[in-house]
C-alpha cells in the first residue's frame, strides 16, 4: 500500500509521462517517407480557354520517396519509378515530374512541407514567344 508520501511522486511522474510527446519535434520534416496521395493536378494554358486535370487520390495511391534518390509511386493503377535529387529541404529535381523535358534545372518545389502534409509543385513550363502560355503540375501529399 502507498504512503502519503509517496502520492506527489506518483502524481509528478504522471503530469512528465502526459506531457511526452511522440513525434520527430527535434528534426526537421523530410520529403523522404511513403506519403498517400491526396489529389494530382495539371494546369494547361496552352490554349486560350486552358484547361485543368484533377484526380483524387484512391486508398492505395502513394509516392514513395527513398533515400536513394528513387520515387516509387502507384496512382490509379498505374505504378511508376521517378529519379530526384533535392537541392534544399523544399526544392527538388524530379525526373519526370510535373510538364517537363527532364531539364536539371527545372526544379520543382515541395511546399509547405510539415510531418504529414507535403505539395510538390512544379514550376510553369512557358512556350517560347506565346504570351500567357504555361503548363505546371501539383501534387498533394499526405501521412
Amino acid at each position: 500500500m502507498m504512503k502519503r508520501n509517496d502520492l506527489p511522486v506518483v502524481f509528478l511522474v504522471f503530469v512528465i509521462l502526459a506531457g511526452c510527446k511522440k513525434g520527430n519535434e527535434g528534426t526537421p520534416p523530410s520529403i523522404v517517407a511513403k506519403w498517400d496521395l491526396v489529389n494530382d493536378s495539371a494546369v494547361y494554358h496552352n490554349t486560350p480557354e486552358g484547361f485543368t486535370t484533377n484526380y483524387k487520390g484512391q486508398p492505395g495511391d502513394y509516392f514513395d520517396f527513398r533515400d536513394d534518390g528513387k520515387c516509387y509511386t502507384k496512382e490509379c493503377k498505374v505504378y511508376d519509378t521517378l529519379s530526384y535529387h533535392l537541392i534544399t529541404d523544399t526544392t527538388a529535381v524530379i525526373q519526370g515530374f510535373g510538364i517537363n523535358i527532364d531539364n536539371p534545372n527545372y526544379y520543382s518545389l515541395i511546399k509547405p512541407l510539415t510531418y504529414h502534409n507535403a505539395t510538390i509543385t512544379s514550376p510553369d513550363l512557358l512556350v517560347p514567344g506565346v504570351a500567357g502560355t504555361g503548363s505546371h503540375r501539383i501534387v498533394n501529399l499526405r501521412r
